[in-house]
């Protein structure tokens, strides 16, 4: 589909401070591709050789456990990056699976192209330093919520943090298409308790339950529930 354009690339933080040379030289190797809404960008085990970087979109970070489950790890959106774990690991494998939640764009930067960029461009490596900082004081704060937070507060927050990352249905109010699983994994709830505050929100007015999707039909409610 061309060359990438220096406006989407400075979008993201790996670009952001680069001169108009180098960023004009990521954009000669990068590629937009397109997913349509619930198809796989890669599965878990897949050989990892290129980066992913999202221009729109919901992209859903999941493992499978032990027992078979499929866990929800993250939701990554707009200017958000990820795929870049597998490059430095032995064997070099997806340590989990990427599903498009919404339609989405993306780019992607082939494996021995990004390594190169690693090399002629060491900002680059300390941005990804940097994220990966960011992600570990986010998990950090996870785990605190999870072990001192209101389950209903958490699943209120989780449900006005994704409002604006999916289109509204026909009434207007934002339509999140997720299970009550999926729900339950990144609030960190199991998934009956997650059912129960859904039930309840239901109740109230909060939100409206439909076949794996939640509508928000009155944020107010979810904001005095959220933490």
């Amino acid at each position: 589909m061309g060359e990438i354009s220096p406006q989407t690339l400075r979008q993201f933080i790996l670009f952001q401070d680069l001169p108009a040379s180098l960023v004009a030289k990521v954009g000669a190797i990068a590629h937009e591709k397109r997913y349509q809404k619930r198809s796989t960008i890669f599965v878990e085990g897949d050989k990892g050789d290129y980066v992913v970087l999202i221009i729109s979109g919901i992209i859903k970070i999941s493992r499978a456990a032990a027992n078979g489950r499929v866990k929800t790890l993250a939701l990554l959106r707009a200017k958000d990056f990820f795929g870049e774990m597998a490059l430095f690991l032995p064997g070099r494998e997806r340590s989990a699976t990427a599903e498009a939640m919404t339609d989405c764009r993306l780019i992607t930067i082939e494996e021995t192209e990004f390594e190169k960029l690693l090399k002629d461009i060491p900002q680059i490596s300390l941005r990804i330093i940097q994220t990966l900082a960011h992600r570990l004081q986010d998990a950090n704060r996870q785990i605190k919520s999870l072990a001192l937070g209101d389950s209903r507060a958490r699943l209120a927050d989780l449900l006005l943090w994704m409002k604006d990352e999916f289109p509204a249905g026909d009434g207007g109010q934002p339509e999140i298409p997720l299970t009550h699983q999926e729900l339950a994994d990144l609030a960190g709830l199991s998934r009956e308790t997650a059912t129960r505050l859904l039930n309840t929100l239901e109740k109230e007015g909060a939100v409206k339950l439909k076949s794996r999707q939640v509508v928000l039909s009155n944020q107010e409610i979810l904001r005095k529930y959220a933490a």
